[in-house]
């Protein structure tokens, strides 16, 4: 892990990066967006160096792999379109969420693409995403919203964010992943691009920008399974392109200690191993990461060191309210509710729950167990009695948050409970 004044140089590496890369060249533009930060506002550098404090603060007493559960980003899309081949369907935005989830939980088929030098560092992130289920006022939603426009490029404007301007306003960035799918480039030379956390990013314009043509898989022969999506969502982690965008000098890395000193982006398909003057010796560099620039299909890993970053803006920045979002608990299931006549033990738990309730007179109890979906995974009803004192086993089901819904003749009971 480099010193923080190394964040310096590697934000005014941007500017040459930026004035060497051709138009054809840019798949991702976050870079450029941290530029014009810091040139509008140059006491941001502060900032930004605070914040990268905070992250390796917390990266220092926080190596161990396992988290403490799993945790789900609230997702909502906002698709602005011109036509009919831009407003992209529900089965194209759920696929995306699908190679999200797929590849945050190294969960995708073609980990095989990892060559045996760099297996061992692959790891599961333990972040999931959903559709949201709520909307910020607190009604039902599929998580998309829908709006018909007229700005050509409007990903390429001021506007996408505002709605009165054309676009569509942000919902809560404090409790949602907020991604817009819109023409950013005609001529198909931007992805993509993403704020980031440590920049500390307007509260109206927070969360993550994609080229309808890239969003879930496409035609396209080189951006065509996703990835665009999961490099972005990875900058809004705060993670950095794996070179450290510092234009072949080896002098930035990416505040990642497991990831090797790269000296640029590789596009297509490298052959392995791919040398460079950065990692001169055997294996090289890490060229099938998520976030370098190869072909998606050439994409297949994130590192521990990345997982741990990760975890830790979510922990130390704006990203922190994320961890008490509702928006993916379905509307009529509220965690929230207490009882003192209810108690359920250990919680969290490997997969045994003892569910226990005091009632006043013996009566039928009946439990659901729903994930953050909201999908039923599994009921159990009991015949009546006054000390209730049943288990519930969720060994075979993932890790992560569940909500346990507990009937009885004379009150409903809700709460969470998280398998690890």
């Amino acid at each position: 892990m480099k010193k923080i004044y190394v964040l310096i140089a590697l934000i005014y590496s941007l500017i040459v990066v930026l004035s060497a890369t051709t138009q054809a060249q840019i798949r991702c533009k976050t870079p450029k967006l941290m530029q014009e930060l810091i040139n509008t506002s140059p006491e941001l550098q502060e900032k930004v160096a605070a914040s990268e404090q905070k992250i390796e603060d917390w990266t220092q007493t926080h190596k161990a792999a396992k988290m403490a559960t799993v945790l789900t980003i609230p997702v909502v899309v906002h698709v602005l379109y011109r036509n009919g081949a831009q407003n992209i369907s529900d089965a194209q935005i759920q696929l995306q969420l699908d190679i999200l989830n797929s590849d945050y939980r190294k969960r995708n088929y073609d980990t095989t693409g990892i060559p045996a030098a760099f297996k061992s560092l692959s790891v599961d992130c333990e972040i999931d995403f959903c559709l949201a289920k709520r909307d910020p006022l607190g009604n039902p939603t599929n998580g998309i919203t829908r709006k018909a426009i007229t700005i050509k490029e409007i990903g390429n404007t001021n506007k996408y964010f505002k709605s009165n301007l054309g676009g569509q306003d942000i919902w809560n960035r404090d409790h949602y992943l907020n991604f817009w799918v819109c023409e950013i480039d005609s001529m198909g030379g931007i992805l993509g691009y993403s704020t980031v956390p440590s920049f500390n990013p307007t509260a109206s314009s927070d969360g993550v920008v994609i080229d309808y043509r890239y969003f879930g898989t496409s035609s396209n022969s080189h951006y065509n399974k996703g990835r665009t999506a999961t490099h972005e969502v990875g900058h809004w982690f705060d993670l950095q392109h794996i070179w450290g965008d510092d234009f072949g000098s080896c002098s930035n890395d990416d505040f990642v200690s497991d990831t090797p000193l790269q000296g640029a982006e590789h596009y297509g398909m490298p052959a392995f191993p791919s040398i460079d003057s950065c990692s001169p010796a055997f294996p090289g560099t890490l060229f099938m990461n998520y976030m370098d620039y190869t072909d998606d299909s050439g994409m297949h890993m994130f590192t521990l060191g990345q997982k741990t970053r990760m975890w830790a803006a979510l922990s130390t920045t704006l990203r922190d309210s994320l961890f008490a979002s509702k928006g993916c608990v379905p509307v009529g299931i509220d965690e929230s509710i207490a009882s003192t006549e209810l108690s359920i033990h250990p919680n969290p738990s490997s997969g045994i729950f003892n569910f226990k309730l005091q009632l006043k007179k013996s009566e039928a109890v009946s439990i659901q167990i729903f994930d953050l979906t909201g999908h039923l995974i599994l009921q159990k009803s009991y015949l009546p009695q006054s000390n209730f004192n049943e288990f519930i086993d969720l060994t075979e089901f993932a890790n992560g948050c569940y909500f346990a819904k507990i009937d009885v003749n004379t009150a409903t009971f809700n709460k969470k409970i998280v398998k690890n």
